[in-house]
């Protein structure tokens, strides 16, 4: 038994100098115009599924999402904040968001496989490394309810619906790649603070 405790501890070490050597070799591609490894999505991706599931828990249960008002307001900030990474139903993301590494998910694929107090979470937060934002400076959480109350309802929703939507609230199109920018262009005195859209 002994023996193979020793060999287990060997093995290990053996795998923890080689990864060592590699990261600081820097061999290690880190453009963003160059995907990860395979084995880097798994570990990202396992640690991503199970770090927001533990932490979403404690978000607690939503508010009503089909209470009047909830929905043009989130499509107002969706519009200024989300689509220009995420895209929308008919609505491609905006070329900048494909030189992301990994590029962002579009937003069908996320109200399908999330709840929405993980979806809550992840816009309040944002993840690391991925070049998601987390909004808790900006948006209040009743704000960041309403967009969680429109891509909720997303994955049923048809591209012609979207574009009715949008024009029914009146609710002009992403104006420009920033979110900072598309939300300035709507008045004349605010001006975007200093690294806010890099």
């Amino acid at each position: 038994m002994r023996k193979v405790a020793i060999t287990v501890v060997a093995v290990l070490a053996v795998e923890a100098a080689v990864a060592a050597a590699w990261i600081y070799s820097g061999f290690y591609p880190i453009a963003a115009t160059q995907q990860h490894l395979p084995i880097t999505y798994a570990v990202i991706e396992t640690a991503y599924n199970r770090s927001i599931a533990r932490y979403a828990a404690s978000v607690g249960e939503p508010p009503d999402l089909a209470q009047p008002g909830l929905l043009p307001e989130g499509l107002r900030h969706y519009q200024d904040h989300c689509a220009q990474c995420h895209g929308a139903p008919g609505v491609a993301p905006a070329p900048f968001s494909l030189g992301m590494t990994p590029v962002p998910p579009p937003i069908v694929g996320i109200a399908r496989h999330r709840t929405p107090a993980q979806i809550f979470w992840v816009i309040k937060h944002g993840v690391k490394m991925s070049g998601m934002l987390g909004w808790e400076l900006k948006l209040e959480d009743a704000e960041i309810w309403a967009i969680v109350a429109l891509v909720t309802r997303m994955p049923t929703m048809t591209p012609i619906a979207y574009q009715e939507m949008v024009r029914s609230f009146g609710v002009p199109p992403p104006e420009a790649a920033c979110p900072t920018v598309a939300a300035a262009a709507r008045s004349a005195d605010a001006v975007p603070a200093a690294g806010e859209c890099l």
